[in-house]
């Protein structure tokens, strides 16, 4: 289970008012309330002990962006660009995700909880201590992702792409698979329930009948 956010002291009751992110920014210990941060483009800015609720970053690019002890509440990421993001006890909960890319990024102790994360793009990343609980991650793709261990809990991964990924003690069980996109290598060490298992058997033409 991954750690939750560590708060050293409480978040300000008060609101952080924020009309854009600087470059090299700095922000910790606040709380951002309905922020509109829509498209911005910053590098290297850190997020350090934040709340964030219903918060707006759709389309923004923040490349090196590090993210520590941060719990996100319906945060709008839809399009948003994090390349090389450095994630710690972050989490993101009932959050929009759709189309959002994660690049060469380095997660642990991340948690997703009721995202809508359809086309999410988590790309030669590494994820350890990595959990997904009741996400939409339809046509998602993690495409050369380190994702052993990764728990995907009651998630929909229907067109979901595995491939070249790492995926040993990637756990699945409980989740939808219609037209997951996975290879044999990537299979290895995989966790599934017994009905999983005939449909990744019938994913590559085996044809399972009774006596």
């Amino acid at each position: 289970m991954p750690q939750a956010p560590q708060f050293k002291q409480p978040v300000p009751s008060e609101p952080t008012i924020l009309t854009e992110l600087e470059a090299g920014g700095h922000y910790t210990q606040q709380r951002w309330v309905n922020l509109a941060l829509d498209g911005q483009e910053a590098d290297d800015v850190s997020f350090d002990q934040l709340q964030l609720s219903g918060v707006r970053l759709q389309q923004a690019r923040l490349p090196l962006l590090q993210a520590v002890d941060t719990r996100c509440e319906n945060v709008d990421f839809a399009g948003c660009v994090l390349e090389k993001a450095y994630v710690r006890r972050v989490e993101f909960q009932g959050c929009r995700l759709l189309g959002t890319s994660l690049l060469n990024a380095d997660l642990e102790d991340v948690r997703f909880s009721r995202c809508m994360a359809n086309m999410l793009r988590i790309w030669t990343s590494s994820c350890r201590s990595v959990r997904f609980e009741h996400c939409s991650l339809c046509d998602a793709s993690f495409d050369g992702a380190d994702l052993s261990g990764v728990v995907f809990d009651t998630c929909d991964l229907t067109g979901a792409d595995f491939r070249n990924a790492n995926m040993k003690g990637t756990d699945l069980r409980g989740s939808t698979i219609t037209r997951l996109q996975i290879g044999t290598r990537e299979l290895a060490g995989v966790i599934v329930d017994p009905a999983q298992a005939v449909q990744l058997i019938q994913l590559f033409g085996v044809v399972v009948r009774g006596e």
